[in-house]
């Protein structure tokens, strides 16, 4: 076991690389409010492979109302966000984990305008809906493909079947630093 200095180092050098913040929404019942959808926000998503098909991979601590939803339904959409405040307030809403009592991430989010509904001919969306938010650059929609627990986290991992482009710019995304979001600044 690691002793908390190791911990407290571990992190601290975690806390000075930057990574782009996502935000996964996860399928649920058709029944189901939007009220109740479920989503999380990841900064732990990298491209695992893209033959023979394009997989992704990411990381969701544990417990998790999230997970539940990725357990029970195989369908999710991995939203790129657009660097602006925006989407700072979209992750910290995204954000709230079970340990902070559960989240309702859509509270407040109206149908049409802040999200719609992922529609699809392979999308059977007569039993399950996946909410997919609006103001975004692209969004992967994705299939379970494999998941298995580490620690207290589990590594998911996502086969892409749909991609959806709501914005063709390169910004590279929002980065999230020591607690700080960024943008991508000059090249070097």
């Amino acid at each position: 076991m690691a002793s908390n200095l190791m911990r407290t180092c571990f992190k601290q050098s975690m806390q000075r690389i930057s990574f782009p913040t996502n935000i996964i929404t996860t399928s649920s019942y058709s029944d189901t409010l939007p009220v109740d959808f479920h989503g999380l926000t990841v900064s732990s998503m990298t491209s695992l492979s893209v033959n023979p098909a394009p997989l992704l991979q990411f990381n969701v601590q544990t417990p998790s109302l999230s997970s539940k939803n990725l357990h029970q339904h195989d369908l999710f959409a991995v939203h790129q966000l657009k660097p602006q405040l925006v989407s700072v307030d979209l992750v910290k809403r995204f954000s709230k984990g079970i340990r902070q009592g559960g989240t309702k991430p859509f509270l407040g989010l109206e149908e049409t305008v802040d999200f719609e509904i992922y529609k699809n001919a392979m999308f059977d969306s007569n039993k399950t809906v996946l909410p997919i938010i609006r103001d975004v650059e692209r969004i992967l929609i994705c299939k379970k493909k494999e998941c298995f627990p580490i620690a207290d986290h589990e590594v998911w991992i996502g086969e892409v079947i749909d991609c959806i482009v709501k914005n063709n710019q390169i910004t590279g995304g929002m980065l999230h630093s020591n607690g700080k979001f960024y943008k991508l600044g000059e090249s070097i």
